[in-house]
């Protein structure tokens, strides 16, 4: 087998960052992550069940989109977090209607909405490719946190009613 010189693989990284990247600043975040990506894929490798090239690339692709779901997730729970707390298109009536919701929900319950507006991106970490907070990545999130099962699909089933009442 020959030795994988990063020479080989430089371009591959440079092409795949730029595909990725909307500008210069971008570009260069994308081809920083693609040479972690590649001393990861060298310590991983098996020679035995592809090339390296196939296989350098496929880590690429994949880091490369969990980055840009990442930052998709958290620019759209972002802005959503942002009109519940600070627009003032958001009349009074709503706010409160919101707030008095939220107090009639279980303390578990409300914590698994907290936890949706506070930290998307701890929970998109959890699942690499979902394209959107889902109950799986929250539900995956909360059994890491040693939650039984049925206590979470309670206090869905509760948000579920709460919010069809608002």
């Amino acid at each position: 087998m020959p030795e994988i010189q990063y020479a080989d693989y430089e371009n591959l990284i440079r092409k795949l960052a730029w595909k990725f990247s909307n500008n210069q600043q971008d570009f260069e975040e994308f081809f920083a992550e693609g040479n972690l990506e590649y001393v990861k894929a060298l310590i991983t490798y098996d020679s035995e069940k592809s090339c390296f090239s196939t296989y350098l690339y496929k880590c690429l692709n994949n880091r490369f989109c969990k980055i840009i779901e990442k930052r998709n997730v958290e620019m759209k729970y972002s802005t959503v977090r942002t009109k519940l707390t600070k627009d003032p298109s958001i009349d009074f009536e709503h706010k409160i209607n919101f707030k008095k919701t939220m107090k009639s929900i279980s303390k578990e319950a409300q914590k698994i909405i907290r936890l949706i507006f506070e930290t998307p991106g701890d929970i998109v970490d959890t699942v690499i490719y979902e394209k959107e907070i889902t109950k799986y990545a929250i539900r995956k999130t909360l059994r890491g946190q040693g939650w039984p099962i049925r206590k979470i699909e309670k206090c869905f089933a509760e948000i579920t009613t709460a919010l069809n009442s608002f």
